[in-house]
């Protein structure tokens, strides 16, 4: 089954009225479009649409975005409790969780299946009423984590499914869709100055040009277009809205 994507060619020309697009206009289209999901994709620092994955942890030191580390929840003489915390959000499920004090990354040996931990049991995932972790917390259960880099091991799902971005998290898949189109038609202007323009017809040659934030306004009132982009492939409009509706992974559990 393919991987989900947060919109679709499909998705764009209909919110565009292009009912028969050309074969060059689908070619063009699929390069917009997978441009904008990796730049979203980049700018959220998480996964995004739904994704297997496996990870070694915890990984201190690293990068904004990756980190993963074991914290005490002990207080006074209560009982030791720690939170692993995996390096992505919107965790659906977890297959397998091993900890294997002695193990070295996929060396022969490590993480045998005596080491593998039981759901509910030696391990427990943060989750909201729909059974989703949106934080990636996970508490050990009878016992603290390992602290020892790379001793845990960890395998799980993330990211909205198909079904999600049709569904509850359609919002984000719109705003996708607004995003490749108005790359979509800043590109076409574009198209119209520079070709129109090399054949002597002046009609679409740009009358002002701004950088920081971009903006180009055409002497063809036709072609006007206005984008603002102040530094990211990614326009502020949907910078604002990933950021406001808790799209953008900060690196550490709520």
């Amino acid at each position: 089954m393919p991987s989900p994507t947060l919109c679709t060619n499909a998705d764009v020309f209909t919110f565009m009225g292009i009912t028969a697009p050309t074969p060059a206009q689908t070619a063009l289209m699929t390069m917009l479009r997978t441009g904008v999901e990796k730049d979203i994709i980049n700018y959220a620092r998480w996964a995004v649409v739904e994704t297997a994955m496996v990870v070694y942890l915890p990984r201190p030191n690293v990068a904004h975005g990756s980190t993963v580390y074991t914290s005490d929840f002990s207080v006074g003489a209560a009982p030791s409790r720690t939170r692993l915390q995996l390096p992505q959000m919107y965790i659906t499920t977890i297959t397998d969780i091993w900890e294997d004090t002695a193990a070295i990354g996929t060396a022969t040996g490590s993480f045998s299946s005596d080491t593998k931990l039981t759901a509910n049991v030696g391990y427990h995932l943060e989750t909201d009423d729909a059974g989703v972790s949106w934080n990636g917390g996970v508490l050990r259960v009878g016992a603290t984590w390992s602290n020892i880099p790379g001793t845990i091991k960890a395998s799980f799902t993330c990211g909205f499914s198909e079904s999600a971005l049709a569904g509850s998290f359609y919002d984000l898949r719109l705003k996708t869709i607004q995003e490749v189109a108005d790359i979509w038609v800043t590109r076409q202007c574009m198209q119209q100055v520079y070709v129109t323009g090399l054949n002597g017809d002046t009609s679409g040659t740009v009358a002002r040009e701004k950088l920081g934030p971009w903006e180009i306004a055409y002497r063809d009132p036709g072609a006007s277009s206005s984008v603002e982009r102040d530094g990211s492939s990614l326009s502020e409009r949907i910078r604002c809205f990933l950021q406001d509706n808790g799209y953008v992974y900060c690196g550490v559990g709520v």
